[in-house]
C-alpha cells in the first residue's frame, strides 16, 4: 500500500477543483453547441479540457480517470 503524504493529498484537492472547473466549462460549451452548432473552436476548446484532465489524472496515477479521458 502507498503511503500518502500531505502533498499528494494536497495535489489530489487541486486536481479535484480544477477538473470539476472543467466539466463546468465542458457543459457550457456543450450547451452552446446545442443552442448555436458546433464551432471548430469549440470542439478545440472541449478537447484542451479532457486533455488537461487526462495529463493531469495520468501525472498523479489516476488510471480509471486517464482512461475516461482518453
Amino acid at each position: 500500500m502507498r503511503t500518502v503524504r500531505h502533498e499528494s493529498v494536497s495535489l489530489l484537492g487541486e486536481f479535484f477543483s480544477e477538473t470539476e472547473d472543467g466539466l463546468a466549462q465542458a457543459d457550457t460549451i456543450l450547451m452552446n453547441a446545442e443552442r448555436t452548432g458546433v464551432r471548430a473552436e469549440s470542439v478545440h476548446a472541449l478537447f484542451r479540457v479532457f486533455h488537461t484532465m487526462k495529463g493531469v489524472a495520468g501525472f498523479l496515477e489516476i488510471k480509471e480517470v486517464t482512461r475516461l479521458a482518453h
